[in-house]
């Protein structure tokens, strides 16, 4: 099975479209993040040892005296743009604090309405209510840079990743047809069953390769850029996550983001792999692949509003595979009368549907009429 799979992901990595396409995503990176550089000088936005906590009333207060806030980028000297950047982030930090228990009041509040104790409501709320309630005060702390590398997988990281899946799997087994070599693999001696669980592993280990070369790419300059602080800032911290209830540093969120994103990557690159069993043409497997991943971004870019469009967008793969929208907010669903949380419930679901998809892989190819 070894000399079979490296024989399958071999086939995968002979197709110079992938190397064409993977150079130019790469580029397209590095322009970001050269372009992140020139705008930001990280250092300026650096907090001083003695301030890397949570914010209190008495820093506040002390310390947001002492600096001026009325100065003009254009004409400040490095002293004085770290004055304003630790301005800025000792006020943010304020802020977001007052939102959090602004928000956990109203919870409360809404929580001591319900009377009946045994309804998904009640269950729901007092959910909502336990987990921001373990939401630690905000850090005086900017963004800047960590938000770049947080924010890589939802934006660029999922595009590139999605496209280099479909370039490198949708004719995975479709050019077995085209060339009729389906019907001699099927009466080989490791025909049908070994040959496509060899292209299962190969089209898995593709899909880890690219997002951590990606991940990593992206991710390295920055991180050698930004101190150790913000690992153990709370994700809160980052301004699309500030209504997260989610108790995570923002160094475990991003384990836990590239983890549901590989998981969610692989799970595409299975669906690509099942839509190429499918399809005896090559354009017609890249067609329906693409279509299948690029229909939710489509409808979510034109036609989405919050809590309105149905469940097309919230159940996509495509937001496993961006894994953000996972983790952005409270968001549960009702089961049996109790509240399951939307990240929970939509990983599980493909979890589920894994067995299912492989299943239909063997099927299709097995039952593939030869010609």
């Amino acid at each position: 099975m070894f000399i079979l799979t490296k024989y399958e992901l071999g086939k995968i990595f002979q197709k110079k479209i992938i190397y064409v396409a993977l150079f130019l995503f790469l580029i397209l990176s590095s322009i970001n993040i050269y372009n992140s550089f020139q705008i930001y000088d990280y250092d300026l936005y650096l907090i001083p040892k003695d301030l890397q906590k949570p914010i209190t009333e008495n820093i506040f207060e002390n310390k947001i005296k002492n600096i001026n806030e009325g100065y003009i980028y254009g004409e400040l000297t490095d002293s004085e743009k770290k004055s304003v950047n630790l301005y800025t982030a000792i006020s943010d930090a304020k802020n977001n604090y007052d939102s959090l228990i602004i928000e956990k009041n109203s919870i409360l509040e809404q929580l001591n309405t319900i009377t009946n104790k045994s309804t998904f409501n009640y269950r729901n709320t007092k959910l909502q209510y336990e987990m921001f309630n373990k939401i630690p005060r905000p850090y005086i702390f900017n963004e800047q840079g960590w938000y770049e590398v947080v924010n890589y997988i939802n934006q660029n990281g999922m595009l590139y990743v999605c496209i280099l899946i479909i370039l490198g799997i949708s004719t995975a087994i479709t050019s077995e047809y085209s060339t009729y070599m389906d019907s001699i693999i099927k009466s080989s001696k490791k025909g049908k069953k070994q040959f496509i669980t060899a292209k299962i592993y190969a089209s898995i280990i593709y899909t880890v390769i690219i997002s951590l070369i990606f991940a990593a790419f992206n991710s390295i300059p920055y991180l050698m850029s930004l101190d150790n602080y913000g690992y153990n800032v709370p994700i809160q911290n980052i301004y699309d996550f500030i209504h997260s209830p989610y108790l995570l540093t923002i160094g475990q969120y991003l384990l836990v983001q590239f983890l549901v994103h590989l998981a969610g990557a692989i799970i595409f690159s299975l669906i690509v792999l099942l839509v190429s069993a499918l399809c005896r043409s090559m354009l017609t497997s890249i067609f329906l692949s693409s279509s299948i991943w690029a229909l939710p971004l489509v409808i979510e870019q034109y036609t989405y509003v919050e809590d309105k469009t149905p469940g097309i967008i919230d159940f996509s793969l495509t937001n496993i595979i961006k894994a953000a929208p996972l983790f952005r907010t409270y968001k549960t669903y009702n089961i049996l009368g109790y509240p399951v949380l939307y990240p929970y419930l939509l990983i599980g679901i493909y979890i589920i549907l894994v067995p299912v998809i492989l299943y239909l892989v063997y099927y299709f190819f097995k039952n593939k009429h030869v010609q």
